[in-house]
């Protein structure tokens, strides 16, 4: 029966362990998401202002970087930038908490097996002698002396 236990515990393990890292990979996966949007934004505006210095040169009208327009998408640019390192940072910190949890969950689990361990294992009571039996050496039977029968021959 124990090996069911064991089964299914290492089982719970693991499935909790595979929701956790697909819950993490998920939000992940979310936060990369939003800044792929956001570099997107950021390459439009960019584009939008390129466009808009090349329809200036095009049409020989002069513009400054005081020209209120170009400012104001370089102020969103900005903006949008800060986001996306926000949010680099937030990934940056699941993956680190993620990190931790699994060393917690890793750690928790050799000691629930060591202390299964220790409970499996038998004690010997601590005052307890082992006796050995000593086996004596066999002693040897007395061998009887053939006696010399030449001298009944001759009698013979």
């Amino acid at each position: 029966m124990s090996i069911f236990k064991d089964a299914s515990q290492t089982l719970l393990k693991y499935g909790e362990l595979l929701v956790n890292k697909t819950e993490e990979y998920t939000k992940i996966a979310k936060l990369n998401l939003d800044i792929k949007k956001l570099e997107g934004s950021i390459d439009k505006m960019i584009s939008t202002a390129g466009q808009y210095i090349v329809e200036k040169l095009d049409n020989k009208e002069s513009f400054t970087q005081d020209d209120s327009s170009l400012n104001e998408t370089h102020k969103e640019i900005v903006a949008l930038r800060e986001d996306v390192a926000t949010i680099k940072k937030d990934i940056d910190i699941l993956k680190h908490e993620a990190k931790e949890k699994q060393q917690q969950a890793k750690s928790k689990y050799a000691e629930k097996k060591e202390e299964a361990a220790a409970e499996k294992k038998p004690t010997a009571p601590e005052n307890s002698t082992s006796e050995t039996v000593k086996e004596e050496p066999a002693q040897e039977e007395p061998k009887v002396q053939a006696e010399d029968s030449s001298s009944d021959k001759a009698d013979l």
